[in-house]
């Protein structure tokens, strides 16, 4: 089979980037929000943006501090934040040996990602790599950069992934450990995979 993989909540853990960017662009949150970041984390993993977080919390610097938190997020000194998922390179090494894998994720800083993926090793275990840019039509973009190669399966964490699923046509599995919960999926009429074991018989019992 041919696997499309997100990166971000999918392979990479991010969310403490996420974090880091806040307290970056707005130096008094710690102060101002107290013990925040798991909250913070859990709130988007509702499906809610960092703005939505803000405007709930502290609606006076909400706009200003968002706006800021956007374009830093994917700032070259803020990716050192990342991780690989416990457990992603053992599947992945499982997984290629079976199927051929593409990795597609929605970035702003393309080179920055292009090198996270040959930095931490994730390179050697895909087809393709791809960019594309981030936003409404992400998902719509990822379905289309592969040039006519079909996707029987589409792994991700987010209700972009999901698009991208729909706009090539594939049995989407999403993830519970990223930036959407197991609630938020199962409120959708879709069961998540909750770790890289089910995600594993996930994709076996797709072939």
């Amino acid at each position: 089979m041919n696997i499309g993989f997100d990166f971000d909540g999918t392979l990479l853990d991010s969310s403490w980037r996420h974090v880091m960017t806040l307290r970056k662009v707005w130096p008094e949150v710690d102060s101002c929000l107290g013990d925040w970041p798991l909250e913070f984390l859990r709130f988007k993993a509702e499906g809610y943006s960092t703005r939505s977080y803000l405007e709930g919390r502290a609606s006076q610097v909400a706009e200003d501090v968002n706006q800021a938190w956007i374009t830093q997020i994917e700032a070259d000194d803020l990716l050192k934040h990342d991780r690989p998922y416990e457990g992603c390179f053992p599947f992945l090494e499982e997984c290629s040996k079976a199927h051929d894998l593409y990795l597609i994720t929605a970035r702003g800083n393309a080179s920055g990602a292009q090198q996270q993926f040959v930095d931490m090793g994730f390179e050697r275990y895909f087809q393709k790599t791809r960019v594309v840019a981030p936003g409404r039509n992400a998902g719509l973009l990822k379905a289309q950069c592969l040039n006519g190669i079909t996707l029987d399966v589409v792994v991700g964490d987010t209700e972009s992934d999901l698009d991208w699923a729909i706009h090539a046509g594939s049995l989407f599995i999403p993830v519970s450990w990223g930036f959407r919960s197991a609630a938020y999926w199962s409120n959708k009429n879709i069961e998540a995979a909750n770790n890289y074991n089910s995600l594993r018989e996930r994709v076996n019992a797709a072939q």
